[in-house]
């Protein structure tokens, strides 16, 4: 079963911003641009920029920023598990 964001408050233009990853978007607060700047960063490579770290310490605390790395990992690690083994991921839209 597909649980859309949209059931948990998640607007249709902020899940489309964080799409596009359209950090400049004004339906994103602050918070959700740090956030997603941060996890984007995380994926892309080891070390995230000192400019994206700094936004992410004004927006959460010390816990919230460990529990997003928590799980941005869990996701990379499980999307990567998938790949290696060939899992089939039935998905669903969720910008519907």
């Amino acid at each position: 079963m597909c649980r859309s964001p949209k059931r948990k408050g998640c607007s249709r233009s902020v899940r489309e911003a964080i799409h596009r990853l359209d950090f400049h978007d004004p339906a994103l607060s602050a918070y959700d641009r740090a956030v997603t700047r941060f996890v984007a960063e995380l994926v892309a490579r080891p070390r995230v920029g000192e400019d994206v770290f700094a936004a992410v310490r004004e927006n959460l605390t010390e816990r919230e920023i460990v529990e997003v790395l928590q799980v941005a990992g869990f996701y990379w690690s499980f999307g990567r598990v998938c790949t290696v083994l060939d899992v089939e991921i039935v998905g669903c839209d969720v910008l519907a």
